[in-house]
């Protein structure tokens, strides 16, 4: 039978004061505690002595390539003791008070200002930089390419963030973009349907008939009808037959850079340069300009004699009058004899006689007889002036022509529209549009697109409505549903995938400026205030 010890027995072998006396184990564990604090203070006062240089040891990562210069400057942008984020919840603790702007703000904006969202927004409710630009997640990371949290969390909740009396211009509540439920609206120019608030008339379906034509059995317009230098941007190919009908397409018009359009070498000579740019960055369509898109089928030729001479573009009826009169009184002066000979010199000049006033006064009625002849030509025609222009105060006929020479041509966007004030509220604030466009330059000024990024796909995937429109007044743009066919969550329909591109909020709309959407970050309102050097540059603002 094994020997069994009993409890108390157990208890003998056990002394009592074992834990006054130091064990190996026990001193091995001190050593190593020490060793620890030691070399944690040791790797600390190495870092202190190195300087600015040994911040770096602190860094949580690398910023993003273009803060790069300040990777190993850490205080360029941080504070001490003060957190980079208004919702942090080291705010309470620091003795920060809740919704107050952080100095690490003004340090950002000493390069590049953010204007608000928008100014009726509470400011506990704005956040700081640091709060959505999220630094230290390595060169090639995005700081402005946001979560929809940080959008939803005021959208959600519009009213809530508002300042006292204000109300949401926009859609109260919103979740996200992928499904109507989710509060996204359709875009406001449809679900209002608005019409166009411009005031020129344009019939995009005859312009894409082959031939452009309103009879079928009508004569085409051909290469033959138009100038020779204009012909190869209209689709013109050496060996073509000049009475070839002119079949325009979407490009004819629109286009993303200003050279595509191939403009005649005199295209510009009478157009402003600001009026049409050099290059622009393909998000958007360049506008229409008479000289270079429409001179070639439309010349404002104002006499059959003059074939080659039409009057300038951008001219009001009496500045037309004016540029007329000019135009005949000097080739009838240069094409009347009496001008041209020497004058008699008379011994003694006889007051009030002039030998060349009865020649002079000829030449007057026939310049006024000309002028009158060439402007019923420019405003009564059916291809000048009238066939796509509203005389002031008549923005409603669809007929080409006037009924009369109209006193002034409709040059702004029509008051009555409901659009107008639409686009009025987006210009707030936007001084260098005092004189409005008669066609918007964009039709969705609270968001963003990039047609370069679409360039792939057919325009009539989107404004296939053009095809039959033949009013001004039609808004041709692709309602909301057009967008979420492909920018929504990746699903199969019929075993087919469909959608999966990019639909979070920054991927169509921007934070910054809100209330004045026209001005971009090349605007004043972006400029900081204090202006630094190279050297500055490396340092924190005072």
């Amino acid at each position: 039978m094994a020997f069994q010890e009993s409890g108390k027995q157990r208890a003998t072998r056990i002394q009592l004061d074992y834990y006054k006396k130091s064990t190996y184990l026990d001193r091995t564990k001190s050593t190593l505690v020490l060793i620890c604090l030691l070399a944690a203070v040791g790797w600390m006062a190495l870092v202190y002595a190195q300087g600015e240089k040994g911040q770096a040891a602190f860094s949580r990562g690398q910023v993003t390539k273009f803060h790069a210069a300040w990777n190993n400057n850490c205080t360029v942008c941080h504070s001490d003791f003060e957190p980079i984020s208004k919702n942090s919840f080291s705010m309470k603790w620091l003795g920060h008070e809740a919704g107050k702007n952080l100095s690490g703000d003004a340090r950002c904006e000493s390069c590049h200002v953010a204007p608000v969202h928008h100014a009726n927004q509470k400011l506990e409710s704005t956040p700081s930089c640091g709060g959505c630009h999220r630094e230290h997640r390595g060169l090639d990371a995005s700081i402005v390419r946001l979560s929809d949290s940080d959008c939803i969390s005021c959208h959600t909740n519009m009213q809530g963030h508002l300042t006292a009396g204000a109300t949401p211009k926009y859609a109260p509540k919103i979740t996200s973009f992928a499904t109507a439920s989710q509060g996204h609206p359709d875009f406001r120019l449809l679900a209002e349907k608005m019409t166009d608030p411009g005031t020129v008339k344009f019939n995009h379906k005859l312009h894409l008939t082959p031939g452009v034509s309103r009879d079928p059995k009508g004569k085409p317009w051909t290469y033959s009808d138009i100038p020779e230098l204009e012909r190869e941007r209209f689709g013109f190919q050496k060996g073509m037959n000049l009475k070839t009908a002119i079949a325009l397409d979407c490009k004819a018009c629109h286009n993303l850079e200003s050279a595509d359009a191939k403009p005649s070498p005199d295209a510009f000579a009478n157009m402003p340069k600001s009026v049409h740019g050099e290059r622009s960055k393909g998000g958007v369509y360049q506008p229409i300009v008479y000289d270079v898109h429409c001179k070639a089928c439309h010349p404002l030729s104002f006499d059959d004699s003059n074939k080659n001479e039409s009057v300038p573009h951008r001219y009001q009826p009496e500045e037309i009058r004016s540029y007329l009169e000019g135009f005949y009184s000097k080739q009838l002066v240069l094409e009347t004899k009496e001008f041209s000979k020497p004058r008699e010199l008379l011994p003694v000049p006889v007051p009030g006689r002039n030998p060349l006033a009865p020649v002079v006064e000829s030449v007057k009625k026939q310049v006024d007889i000309k002028v009158s002849v060439a402007m019923n030509n420019l405003f009564l025609g059916k291809k000048t002036c009238g066939e796509c222009h509203y005389e002031k105060g008549d923005t409603k006929s669809t007929n080409p022509g006037f009924a009369q020479i109209p006193k002034l041509i409709q040059t702004g966007l029509d008051p009555d529209s409901k659009a107008f004030q639409w686009f009025k509220d987006s210009r707030v604030g936007d001084p260098a549009k005092i004189v409005w466009p008669s066609i918007p330059s964009l039709w969705m000024p609270h968001a963003k697109f990039d047609h370069s990024a679409h360039r792939f796909m057919d325009c009539a995937s989107c404004h296939g409505a053009a095809n039959d429109s033949i009013t001004k007044n039609d808004i041709l743009l692709p309602g909301i549903d057009n967008c979420r066919s492909c920018h929504a969550p990746a699903k199969f329909v019929a075993g087919v995938a469909q959608a999966g591109v990019n639909h979070d909020c920054v991927e169509c709309h921007n934070y910054h400026h809100g209330d004045q959407p026209y001005q971009g970050v090349g605007a004043a309102a972006w400029d900081p205030k204090i202006l630094r050097t190279i050297e500055q540059m490396q340092k924190p603002i005072p």
